[in-house]
């Protein structure tokens, strides 16, 4: 194995390798613990009337007293401690408070009466339920509870008023536990890299979600039912193993973002038709042949990403979509190029490089918003070629990112 080690190519073993890695491993705890300390100095000769504290990854057991002085605190950040507590009065007026990665009990730990904190991270606590005293955070608004030992939405949440954000992602969820009481107020919520391999039916009670993050997991379907979830407006679920849309999918009429990428989805329903608000649309990374003709009617439609699919031919009614500004096409299977793109005047950023695309009308130069144009990697003909030197020459003195 070769590696550059002082400047020099050195040949070394993988014995070598090992130790090397052992001591860069050290040198880098070494470096994090002298950046901690220097925080930790810093922190001593800062003006006590600073709204923001960072304490992370000192290894404390309690505060530092000094930190009482700080009276006018609203971010603090404790994550990678041993705190197992923490005083009311330096809480008073904090609105970000971050305990991350610290050995907290949900039985022992104890929340005082708070009118303040607005965004809690509870991340790498180990926890598996929330402290009884959560509920004593009156204004709490976002709450991140990311790798833990949650298996489902906490319960006591529901005691939450304030509460529209939930942070669940890298947790062992169980997909077929329901919620033990209504939860009405949470908008938004993740659940990325929970290993999910079905749909969690608990999402189905949360009526007033507007965005659901499901991304990175196993799911290989959705849920017949998630055309119930009438106020969402972003649902991301890229990186999974899909393969079709319920048609109740279709029926989110309010759905204005969708990130499908990195799916196996075969078909797009003519339903779609029905998602009047769509704006973004990702559908890249799948097995599309087609689209559907009612894909027009996707009026509000900005952005659409449809590469590395299996296209060979685009709908002809996609040249009624005047507000597209977006559209990549590229790593598919085109032989001819699509010329209802011509009418697409509004498009700034246009992609179809690595198909089979021969021909190249010059007339593309008449989109005359464009800021990006990617035609490289196509097998074009002499004529294609001809076009190209003249569209080399047209871009040439314009600012826009002609790449070839």
């Amino acid at each position: 194995m070769k590696m550059v080690i002082n400047g020099e190519v050195k040949e070394i073993s993988p014995r070598e390798y090992d130790s090397l890695r052992v001591i860069w491993g050290k040198e880098r705890d070494q470096k994090k613990l002298k950046a901690a300390k220097g925080r930790l100095a810093d922190s001593e000769s800062l003006d006590r009337d600073s709204e923001k504290l960072n304490l992370s990854g000192l290894g404390l057991r309690k505060l530092p007293k000094y930190t009482k002085e700080f009276t006018n605190l609203k971010r603090l950040s404790l994550s990678g401690n041993e705190l197992k507590t923490i005083s009311k009065k330096i809480l008073k007026d904090v609105k970000y408070l971050d305990l991350s990665n610290n050995p907290l009990s949900a039985r022992k730990f104890r929340f005082k009466k708070n009118h303040s904190i607005t965004y809690l991270k509870f991340e790498s606590n180990q926890l598996e339920k929330l402290p009884r005293s959560i509920k004593k955070l009156k204004a709490l608004r976002v709450i991140s509870l990311d790798e833990n030992h949650f298996t489902s939405l906490p319960p006591r949440v529901s005691k939450l008023d304030s509460l529209f954000e939930v942070g669940l992602s890298l947790n062992p969820i169980n997909p077929d536990i329901k919620l033990k009481a209504p939860v009405r107020n949470i908008k938004t919520i993740r659940l990325n890299q929970c290993e999910l391999k079905r749909f969690p039916v608990f999402l189905l009670d949360l009526t007033n979600l507007e965005n659901i993050q499901i991304n990175k997991n196993k799911l290989t379907s959705l849920d017949e039912n998630i055309g119930s979830l009438k106020h969402l407006k972003q649902f991301t679920a890229y990186v999974n193993e899909i393969d079709a849309l319920p048609l109740s999918f279709y029926q989110l009429g309010k759905l204005e973002i969708a990130d499908l990428y990195f799916n196996k989805i075969g078909v797009i329903d003519p339903a779609i038709e029905h998602m009047k608000s769509m704006t973004i649309l990702y559908l890249s990374n799948n097995k599309l042949y087609s689209l559907p003709e009612e894909l027009a009617e996707l009026k509000n439609l900005q952005m659409l990403y449809l590469h590395h699919n299996k296209l060979s031919y685009l709908p002809t009614s996609l040249a009624d979509i005047e507000g597209l500004t977006v559209l990549h096409i590229n790593h598919n299977r085109f032989q001819e190029f699509p010329q209802q793109i011509l009418s697409l005047k509004n498009l700034e950023d246009l992609d179809f490089s690595n198909n089979d695309i021969i021909d190249l009308p010059y007339e593309v130069t008449n989109l005359n918003k464009l800021n990006l144009l990617f035609i490289q990697e196509n097998p074009y003909d002499e004529a294609a070629e001809e076009t190209v030197e003249k569209m080399k020459i047209f871009y040439g003195e314009t600012d826009v990112n002609f790449n070839y």
